[in-house]
């Protein structure tokens, strides 16, 4: 574990992390809900997933459900 101070270690963390990409969910496009989480897949890309059981995309196809990519933009550190 490592302690470190500055405003400028956090942001270069978050960028790194892409936390801004990952803090704004869409919403489904099947049902316009906002039940939507992050999951990787095996190749190590991320998608978003909505897990809403009213959604009419739900328990149906490879990743069960409706998805979407996630845009990862590089980070500029």
């Amino acid at each position: 574990m490592v302690t470190m101070r500055g405003r400028h270690w956090a942001r270069r963390l978050l960028a790194q992390l892409h936390a801004e990409e990952f803090s704004k969910p869409p919403r489904c496009g099947a049902c316009n809900g906002q039940k939507a989480d992050p999951r990787r897949k095996a190749n190590g890309s991320w998608y978003w997933h909505c897990y809403s059981t009213v959604c009419p995309q739900h328990g149906k196809g490879r990743y069960r459900g409706w998805t979407h990519d996630v845009v990862l933009r590089r980070s500029p550190y």
